[in-house]
């Protein structure tokens, strides 16, 4: 269990991409990660790097303060950030405090631009009913625990996982270390819920990413989707 971050995303993505240019492949990235694949789209971080002591200064500021306090101090030092977030966002309010701690500057001030590949990126947005993301969320769940998600669970406890780590935080893991003992039935409804929740707040933040084009997978079929996706890589 090792810490990850959206900048060792982007590290490691560029190896992968340029191993498939070596041996020319065409390099398909997946994910419903918006911040990583939103790390693509502008490229290397202009922020200053993560401290470590800075960061769990407000980590532990905001548990002892609770996490509008720290919104409040971003509202009065960076308006113009403030406005681009809510009260809720825990780890961006924790970064930004960072951020400004180090560099004694407004997280709006840097900027951020697209940045420029020497190679061609798509991005494309597959769209998917409500009422068939919540039924594939309960199937999903239920054949998690089926394939040994417990298992999963008890191993990584094992090796050090503890909810300190932010890949703890992901859905299901959080949900378990926030009670270990607790019913197998009651976990699995809680990750239910959770998991609509995260859904829904993918939808939601995905609109608003203009870079991305929207494929409306109830009006079309695969065929065409994967025909309108192979047009658009030939120009």
């Amino acid at each position: 269990t090792q810490p990850y971050n959206c900048w060792e995303y982007y590290q490691d993505l560029m190896n992968v991409i340029q191993q498939c240019q070596a041996n020319d492949q065409l390099a398909i990235i997946v994910g419903g990660t918006g911040l990583y694949i939103r790390t693509l789209y502008y490229g290397p971080q202009n922020t200053p790097p993560s401290d470590p002591k800075i960061r769990n200064h407000w980590i532990q500021k905001i548990e002892s303060d609770g996490i509008k306090s720290g919104y409040a101090i971003i509202q009065a030092k960076d308006p113009e950030y403030a406005k681009t977030i809510t009260s809720h966002d825990t780890q961006k309010i924790i970064r930004a405090l960072e951020i400004m701690s180090i560099s004694n500057k407004p997280v709006s001030s840097f900027k951020q631009t697209p940045y420029t590949y020497p190679f061609n990126i798509h991005y494309f947005l597959l769209q998917q009913a409500r009422d068939i993301i919540t039924e594939r969320i309960e199937k999903r769940t239920h054949k998690m625990f089926e394939s040994g998600f417990m298992d999963e669970l008890n191993t990584l406890v094992a090796n050090g996982l503890t909810l300190e780590y932010q890949s703890a935080k992901a859905v299901g893991y959080r949900q378990y270390l926030e009670a270990p003992n607790q019913d197998r039935s009651d976990l699995i409804e809680k990750i239910v819920i959770a998991t609509r929740q995260y859904a829904k707040k993918q939808r939601t933040w995905f609109k608003k990413q203009h870079y991305f084009t929207p494929l409306d997978m109830c009006n079309m079929t695969t065929e065409a989707i994967i025909s309108y996706i192979q047009d658009q890589l030939t120009i």
